[in-house]
């Protein structure tokens, strides 16, 4: 039987195990954090979930879908239309932002993360996305 948290719930994709683990680590007094390695269980997890954000790493390995295509499959989920993505990745080279905010995500935060930017990141998409959001909360397809 699931609990219900009074957490925003985030999910965090990310091939690294350890970025994974420390981020979910630095975030879990704030919210209730899900993670995911690949875009196959990330994907699947979307789909048993109502996430509040998603936390994308943009590369996600040599094996299967980038975090950009797998944006691309989330949005078209109804309930994910709305839902913000923020990018978490080393792409950081000039036109990397705008090409990611461009495919689907909603903001971008570069590797190495700074802690205070991320948290600022979250804190700016979950307030700009509580009404969007609500309206759909009622809507019980994907």
């Amino acid at each position: 039987m699931k609990t219900i948290s009074p957490l925003k719930k985030i999910l965090y994709v990310e091939d690294d195990r350890f970025s994974l683990l420390l981020i979910a680590h630095m975030l879990r007094d704030k919210y209730d954090i899900d993670g995911a390695e690949n875009a196959e269980t990330a994907f699947e997890m979307v789909l048993e979930n109502r996430y509040d954000l998603i936390l994308m790493d943009i590369r996600l390995g040599p094996v299967g879908k980038s975090g950009l295509e797998l944006v691309h499959d989330i949005r078209q989920l109804p309930y994910y239309k709305v839902v913000p993505v923020i990018a978490v990745t080393a792409y950081a080279m000039a036109g990397d932002r705008e090409n990611i905010l461009k495919n689907g995500c909603d903001d971008y935060v570069a590797k190495p993360i700074n802690f205070k930017i991320l948290n600022s990141a979250i804190l700016n998409q979950l307030k700009s996305s509580t009404h969007s959001s609500s309206l759909l909360n009622n809507d019980s397809s994907y």
